[in-house]
């Protein structure tokens, strides 16, 4: 999280996230107000890693019933531990084949996200494409 230079692609544990947080210069500014500055903000989890849209890497995880659990129990660690409002998932390109793995992630997410108090939102294109039907909007949004 470099504000100066850009996105940076970090690779960590829901407490090396924690821990970047709060050595980021948005972060420590805000909090050098007394009172400091309390803002709701939503983690953002996407496929992007600061150069290109990992489709193929997404497609992978999204197949696995055991890495999804996996990182829907980070994300809620994360959003938790860093007293995030909720969490923005913005999966770009996800492939047709994909679709179900998809909805059944969000499916995971959503109650867990809510049972600890917290929101989701879904980043979904603005016209409907083929890749994301409408029967595929409406699920996604019946979740949240």
């Amino acid at each position: 999280m470099d504000y100066e230079r850009g996105q940076n692609r970090v690779e960590a544990s829901p407490a090396e996230a924690i821990s970047l947080l709060k050595d980021d210069k948005l972060h420590q500014w805000m909090k050098s107000f007394n009172p400091p500055i309390e803002l709701p903000m939503m983690g953002l989890v996407n496929n992007y890693d600061g150069v290109e849209w990992r489709i193929k890497e997404m497609a992978q995880l999204l197949a696995s019933p055991a890495a999804r659990q996996n990182l829907v129990r980070d994300i809620v660690e994360f959003a938790v531990e860093s007293h995030q409002a909720g969490i923005v998932v913005d999966f770009e390109e996800v492939p047709d084949a994909s679709q179900a793995h998809f909805r059944a992630f969000i499916g995971g997410l959503a109650p867990a996200l809510h049972s600890v108090g917290l929101k989701l939102m879904i980043a979904l294109p603005r016209a409907m494409t083929p890749t994301i039907t409408n029967s595929s909007a409406s699920s996604a949004t019946r979740l949240c």
